[in-house]
């Protein structure tokens, strides 16, 4: 039996070759890639989805790149339509790492996320569904959904606009009023860089009066 790994590497020649869909199409007619693993399959989605990715440059605005090159971006769309107990076979077949497999899982998730679905979301419940996602995934997920989709936009905004909003108060400007060191500061940080994203700061003012109202309701809440 071939193993896994030189099926992957025969394979990412493959997506070297500017025909690649062609050749992908023909290997599927043949029945070559369902003797790989059950549920590689290729069809008309597919291939425009690759020949869009293959032409793909991350818009300037994103400042985002795909250090490990096309190929896993490649295969989290092929395997973004299918099961994804499936998709983890098809992934042991060929011998993914687990990086690459988690892309992959997370790419799923995020074209069917309710966050990323529901036009109005808020900046915060986005960047909550997209924070930590690795490019492939996130790309993989852009190149996936519908064009003019609320999930392309979402994920639009997010690495264009949202993606670096931080509060501006840091943990020593805490410390100055008082709040006590520990596990606290994380979640003030959080709810302060929520505020920032939903619209409900803008300035570091707004940030100390954010934070003491939020204060003196922990306070009566005992």
């Amino acid at each position: 039996r071939v193993s896994g790994v030189r099926i992957r590497n025969d394979l990412e020649l493959v997506f070297s070759e500017a025909c690649s869909p062609a050749i992908l199409r023909r290997l599927n007619d043949l029945g070559l890639l369902a003797a790989i693993a059950p549920g590689l399959l290729w069809d008309a989605w597919l291939e425009e989805r690759f020949r869009e990715a293959q032409d793909f440059t991350p818009p300037p605005a994103w400042q985002l790149a795909l250090p490990r090159g096309p190929e896993p971006l490649l295969y989290a769309l092929w395997l973004l339509r299918r099961p994804p107990a499936e998709a983890d076979r098809i992934a042991e077949r060929l011998r993914f790492p687990q990086w690459m497999r988690r892309a992959i899982r997370h790419a799923q998730t995020l074209v069917s996320h309710p966050a990323l679905q529901d036009p109005v979301s808020r900046p915060s419940q986005i960047y909550d569904a997209l924070q930590g996602a690795a490019p492939e995934a996130l790309v993989a997920a852009w190149l996936g959904a519908p064009v003019d989709s609320t999930v392309r936009r979402a994920i639009d905004a997010y690495l264009a606009r949202w993606r670096r909003t931080a509060a501006l108060m840091t943990g020593n400007d805490l410390r100055r009023i008082g709040v006590p060191p520990g596990p606290l500061y994380r979640q003030i940080l959080t709810r302060l860089r929520e505020a920032r994203l939903d619209g409900l700061v803008s300035t570091r003012e707004d940030e100390e009066r954010f934070l003491h109202r939020a204060l003196e309701d922990a306070s009566r809440r005992g």
